[in-house]
């Protein structure tokens, strides 16, 4: 069976080290840095068992040599030693998502039919801010197919206002009651 490594437990764990340090922002920056350059090749070397452990600290350190972070560049190292560089893009996004909850920012995804206005958006926002608390980032998707209202995504939960649902809804029940 092949082993399974948890994005989320090294994104929390590197979090912690972070904050122990006060270089969230660093971290932040760091990773990006790091995944900007990876491509697909360089990953699939780095991830590739017929490569020596020094060869890949090798490609590594000359990669990431304007990187200041040496935990970060570390991090890769330890990734490239089990073969999971594959991850740190899931690392990234974990990373962000355990950085937003300390810094109690929400970012819902709101799914509308037609582009919405900056009123609209504002709106949204106020209404987001009173339910989840927090700092509110929206992001904002176009579905035609949901024909009107709004769908509103954050983490778990999923408010959905669309008239296709309302549509979906009404069809259940007429054909429930005959």
């Amino acid at each position: 069976m092949p082993k399974v490594s948890s994005p989320k437990r090294y994104a929390q764990a590197i979090f912690e080290i972070a904050l122990e340090q006060n270089n969230i922002d660093s971290w932040t920056d760091s990773l990006e840095a790091i995944y900007d350059v990876l491509d697909s090749v360089s990953i699939e070397i780095l991830d590739s068992p017929q490569f020596s452990k020094s060869k890949k600290y090798e490609l590594i350190q000359n990669s990431f040599k304007k990187i200041d972070n040496k935990m970060a560049i570390n991090l890769v190292c330890l990734l490239a030693s089990r073969c999971l560089v594959n991850i740190l893009g899931d690392i990234l996004i974990e990373f962000n998502n355990v950085n937003d909850k300390y810094k109690k920012v929400s970012r819902p995804l709101v799914v509308s039919a037609v582009e919405l206005g900056n009123k609209q958006l504002d709106d949204i926002k106020n209404m987001s801010k009173d339910l989840f608390g927090g700092e509110i980032v929206l992001e904002t998707a176009i579905d035609p197919s949901i024909i009107g209202g709004l769908i509103l995504k954050v983490e778990d939960t999923v408010l959905d206002g669309s008239v296709a649902k309302k549509l979906n809804n009404m069809r259940k029940e007429i054909i429930k009651n005959n």
